[in-house]
């Protein structure tokens, strides 16, 4: 959703696109640990699955529940007290630090509904079932792009929000794939067979499995994360212009980037599923994936699209910002 938010924003303002990088990973570097967790809660529904136990996928849908919403508490302290110093340290310049606290106060505020929406679609990945998430998803899209024109420019009786209205369209899609998700889920059918209803209660013993299963493995994505987000700040200290272009050239690079990267969780949920059924009776063998297709997958769509066009300048006469036709070539 910050991709999209990013895409308007370059064509709003300079401090506006130069702000939502840092704020947005800084953000996301939260987000990505938490539903990282609770995004583990699929590993233990397919061994579940793989068993036969239909009626235990709800109390591991739950677990991964009660930790969300512990998160939520932790995005709200962030939101009040983390903001702030947080990107005064960063060293920006002061309108584009504005902005950031503002951007990255609302993402956090809303971010325990997209660690909602990664834990309660383990209730379909972890199944095998991954067309309704996927669907969703396409929703979430779909709201998501005209709220961001229309809250970033003002257009349609809308107030011109400019980077505040990224925030807020995307934490309303964020809401609505998780009000969807739940919609789906929690349903009386569901219930009888996998107790989404009537294994609510909270089980110590699951729980701490969870943690100690899920943590390490979303530490490792979020410590790469990190480094990109101390990266990041420290362009930011370079200049506006600096940070905008780097900008626009990581929104064609996460292009790249996220095409292969929900395979190796769906693996690994998948290797949890065969190779639960191989322990309890003859079955197909676990799947073996090449851990080398990403950087092929990658490599191929910076193939065809081998250098991206930066198109920003300062207009200085007018002292305004403005986007026009100053074109560099910036490999990727």
């Amino acid at each position: 959703m910050t991709f999209t938010d990013r895409i308007f924003l370059a064509n709003y303002s300079l401090n506006a696109i130069s702000a939502a990088l840092p704020a947005g990973i800084t953000s996301y570097l939260f987000v990505a640990f938490f539903g990282g967790v609770g995004g583990y809660a699929g590993v233990f529904i397919a061994q579940y699955t793989g068993r036969g136990y239909h009626s235990k996928v709800g109390r591991v849908l739950w677990q991964g529940i009660y930790f969300t919403l512990g998160s939520g508490i932790c995005f709200w302290l962030l939101a009040l007290f983390a903001a702030e110093p947080l990107f005064t340290f960063a060293g920006h310049p002061q309108d584009v630090q504005e902005l950031e606290r503002i951007y990255f106060t609302i993402l956090c505020k809303g971010a325990v509904f997209s660690v909602a929406t990664v834990t309660l679609s383990t209730f379909f990945t972890g199944r095998g079932l991954t067309r309704p998430v996927m669907l969703i998803t396409f929703l979430g899209v779909i709201i998501n792009i005209p709220l961001d024109y229309g809250l970033i420019f003002g257009r349609w009786g809308l107030p011109e929000l400019g980077i505040r209205g990224a925030a807020i369209a995307t934490v309303t899609a964020w809401v609505t794939e998780a009000a969807c998700l739940s919609l789906l889920i929690f349903t009386k059918k569901n219930n009888h067979q996998f107790g989404v209803f009537s294994q609510y209660r909270f089980d110590r013993r699951l729980f701490a499995r969870l943690m100690r299963f899920g943590v390490p493995g979303s530490l490792q994505f979020t410590i790469d994360i990190l480094a990109f987000t101390l990266f990041i700040l420290i362009i930011g200290r370079i200049g506006k212009l600096e940070l905008a272009a780097t900008n626009i050239v990581i929104i064609k690079g996460r292009v790249a980037r996220r095409v292969p990267n929900p395979i190796p969780m769906r693996i690994e949920q998948k290797n949890s599923e065969k190779t639960t059924r191989i322990k309890d009776r003859a079955g197909p063998k676990p799947i073996g994936f090449p851990n080398w297709i990403s950087p092929p997958a990658s490599s191929l769509l910076n193939f065809g699209h081998p250098c991206v066009i930066i198109k920003a300048a300062i207009d200085t006469r007018n002292k305004r910002t403005r986007m026009f036709r100053y074109s560099s070539l910036v490999p990727v």
